[in-house]
């Protein structure tokens, strides 16, 4: 019983710890390189220039394929 109560916790805290990473991820901002035009802040932004992006703008772009790079 303790054994799970043990592994029970220490999933808790994994969950919590995954969650927060999650939180912060989505507060920071990475830059990439546009591959198609794109408007972005009411801006477009050219094939070759530099964007920065939060984690879900990067999650869409990169799924339509309109940058370059990975989330790292």
């Amino acid at each position: 019983m303790a054994a799970n109560n043990d592994q029970d916790a220490a999933k808790k805290a994994a969950e919590e710890a995954a969650a927060k990473k999650s939180a912060e991820d989505a507060k920071k901002r990475r830059e990439f390189t546009a591959k198609h035009q794109i408007l972005l802040a009411g801006e477009l932004v050219p094939p070759g220039d530099s964007v920065t992006l939060t984690r879900e703008q990067f999650e869409t772009l990169r799924g339509l394929g309109a940058i370059e790079g990975d989330w790292k």
